[in-house]
């Protein structure tokens, strides 16, 4: 809020403003080959990193690992593939959505 008094964060809130928008966003990726660990940073090639993976775990239905992180918003196309800092690939996929009702194993990446 811009109307109410100070408030913790409100710095960040005034500075995703008056950007635009943030530096990174949550995307969704698919380890498409090796193994990552939360806290792995990404890279799209240089030497730069462009975000860090948050959570993992198995894919639901199929054979691999899935993964959470921040990237960069440039990087983020579905698609676009990046490298984690322990040599694997990854794959930027749809973030997996459950149904209205909850019922895990319908949502997909």
């Amino acid at each position: 809020s811009f109307t109410k008094g100070c408030y913790v964060g409100q710095e960040i809130i005034a500075r995703i403003e008056s950007r635009g928008h943030t530096n990174r966003a949550l995307t969704g990726f698919r380890v498409t080959q090796g193994t990552v660990s939360p806290g792995d940073r990404l890279f799209a090639g240089d030497e730069r990193a462009i975000g860090h993976i948050t959570s993992v775990a198995p894919a639901p239905g199929e054979h691999g690992l899935i993964a959470l992180g921040y990237a960069r918003h440039v990087h983020r196309g579905r698609g676009a593939r990046l490298q984690a800092g322990g040599g694997a690939t990854l794959e930027v996929v749809s973030l997996p959505r459950l149904p209205a009702g909850g019922e895990a194993g319908t949502g997909g990446v």
